[in-house]
């Protein structure tokens, strides 16, 4: 059996990213290069991450992040637009996770980019508070509550709270109940 030549994977890769947009031309297929990348990159990422087997764990962090970017590239119209952040941080994050996993006596250090790369993440999901619905009540109080906090000092906010008779809760939302 014949070893899987490059030039004839190039060739295939070739063919099919013009077939694709062969079909957007025609208006057969919307979106044909956002297919076409993200299946490239998750393509990749596979293809790095079947070097696990050989007991290296270094290919857990190319692999894993071109799995994010090619996710996000694929969902760049539907919630890519209004999550790509929180899809493209909150997809790199588990490597370094991962990479942990591996051997936490001497991958400790991963646990500094995992976890600034979650905090990024969560930060990046709960700053599209707008485009939450509106019984997200809590999620607007606790930005103006930690934005009060920050930008006063105590006794301007004791004397704000006191002037509320119902907490920064209530002032968010309209009432408390």
């Amino acid at each position: 059996m014949r070893r899987l030549d490059s030039a004839i994977v190039l060739g295939a890769v070739l063919l099919l990213g013009g077939s694709l947009l062969l079909l957007q031309a025609l208006s057969l297929l919307e979106r044909a290069t956002d297919i076409f990348w993200g299946s490239i990159f998750i393509l990749g990422g596979l293809a790095l991450l079947s070097l696990l087997r050989s007991g290296n764990w270094w290919p857990l962090l190319p692999g894993v992040s071109l799995l994010a970017v090619g996710a996000l590239i694929l969902l760049s119209d539907a919630a890519g637009a209004v999550y790509g952040g929180t899809v493209l941080l909150g997809g790199i994050a588990p490597a370094f996770w991962l990479v942990y996993l591996w051997d936490r006596s001497s991958h400790w250090w991963a646990l500094i980019p995992a976890g600034a790369l979650s905090t990024l993440a969560a930060v990046t999901l709960v700053s599209q508070e707008a485009r939450l619905p509106q019984h997200s009540c809590w999620l607007r109080s606790w930005r103006v509550g930690s934005g009060a906090i920050i930008r006063r000092p105590r006794r301007q906010l004791l004397a704000y709270l006191r002037r509320q008779p119902n907490s920064l809760l209530a002032t968010t939302c309209g009432r408390w109940q």
